[in-house]
């Protein structure tokens, strides 16, 4: 570690909304610090109820995430503005954003700073190392969101890809670059091949530098949109799927199998395999295919089956009214699939599988193994949608 890394600095956290309603001046140009001004439209969403399979929260002791949100009907798109800050600093991939003296309380999202070698002083005062390199940029639009957000699929498409298609498609961006994170996997290369507006806008940011910029515009209620998709998406959505020569007729029922994964193991995953495509269901892994590949056959599906995981992202791609079954484990029911099929306009289920780790033991383990009964996949395939 350099001296340099060694010295630290510390920002006090502050929304961007308070920031801008503040009317601070930057200390450099006297310009406001931040400003606002509305960028996507405030709306209720309709969230697809659980229409098949489980349709009831279990008997048995279950976890979601959010909580209780079995029977919720929609969600509220709000306050979906876009914040332009005056000589702002992003550090690294982690894109967390600070502005004179404050830190922009929403860039926190998925960063864990700690994991960036920053540390919290108190609970409103975060003390960040000076960055081994700067460089220097005029006017900059935010497309980061730690490195969650940047190094895994799911988050790619969630928190990522939404920003990121903002500035080739918004006049509002019109005249920045992109902030991305440093390309470390095929997918987000074959992401930018479909976009080439993007690619040619982008600047990608090491973990290490420090991103000095005149201006920045920055979105929060896009990098947060795992749980809170606005439909507006779907624009965008409908665009790749026709550069990447997808299919307009839907016709095939798929798999989407976790055989290839080392984490949160489906440990009879043969068996409901094996099950599903005797009901007709054709298996499919993601990993090799490009994400040209991906879009077609998720777009070709009339209905989808698969466990939670980052390739159900791929469901954005369906056509609206295909049928999409979650397979969860007990102790992390995850919604935001769920609320993504609600921007597609999907009709949901979904099956609970139980964790295998000690019943007594009752702290989150994300990553375990589990087991789903094969009967209940059985009992739903005998049902509509299915049949």
């Amino acid at each position: 570690m350099s001296i340099k890394s060694q010295i630290k600095k510390r920002y006090r956290v502050v929304s961007a909304s308070e920031l801008s309603r503040s009317g601070k001046l930057s200390e450099i140009d006297n310009r406001l610090l931040v400003d606002a001004s509305p960028c996507l439209t405030n709306m209720t969403v309709p969230i697809p109820e659980v229409s098949f399979g489980q349709l009831n929260p279990p008997d048995f002791y279950h976890q979601q995430f959010p909580t209780d949100e079995w029977y919720l009907e929609s969600y509220s798109f709000e306050d979906g503005y876009v914040y332009n800050l005056q000589n702002a600093v992003v550090h690294g991939e982690s894109g967390i954003i600070t502005i004179d003296d404050f830190l922009i309380q929403e860039s926190l999202y998925l960063a864990f700073p700690e994991a960036w070698g920053m540390s919290w002083a108190d609970d409103t005062h975060l003390d960040i190392p000076l960055a081994a390199s700067e460089i220097e940029i005029g006017a900059a639009s935010h497309a980061l969101c730690g490195a969650g957000g940047n190094r895994n699929y799911g988050h790619w498409w969630s928190n990522i890809v939404p920003a990121l298609l903002i500035p080739p498609f918004s006049g509002t961006f019109s005249e920045t670059v992109i902030l991305m994170p440093k390309i470390r996997s095929k997918w987000q290369t074959d992401t930018l091949e479909l976009i080439p507006e993007a690619r040619g806008k982008a600047v990608f940011v090491d973990e290490h530098v420090a991103v000095n910029c005149t201006s920045l515009k920055f979105v929060p209620r896009i990098t947060w949109s795992d749980y809170f998709p606005h439909p507006s998406r779907m624009k965008i959505i409908s665009e790749l799927k026709r550069r990447a020569g997808a299919e307009r007729k839907a016709s095939r029922k798929i798999y989407l199998s976790r055989a290839d994964s080392t984490i949160r193991k489906l440990v009879n995953e043969a068996e409901i395999e094996k099950i599903a495509t005797q009901y007709g269901f054709e298996p499919v892994v993601m990993t090799g295919k490009s994400v040209a590949e991906q879009i077609r056959i998720f777009s070709s599906a009339t209905h989808v089956i698969g466990p939670h995981g980052a390739g159900l992202a791929n469901v954005i791609f369906c056509n609206e009214g295909s049928v999409l079954c979650e397979l969860h484990k007990d102790i992390t029911i995850q919604w935001s699939i769920r609320r993504t099929a609600s921007a597609a306009r999907l009709r949901y289920g979904c099956l609970i599988g139980h964790d295998l780790q000690d019943p007594d033991y009752m702290s989150v383990q994300h990553d375990g193994p589990w087991h789903l009964p094969p009967e209940k996949l059985v009992e739903m395939l005998n049902k509509e949608p299915f049949i």
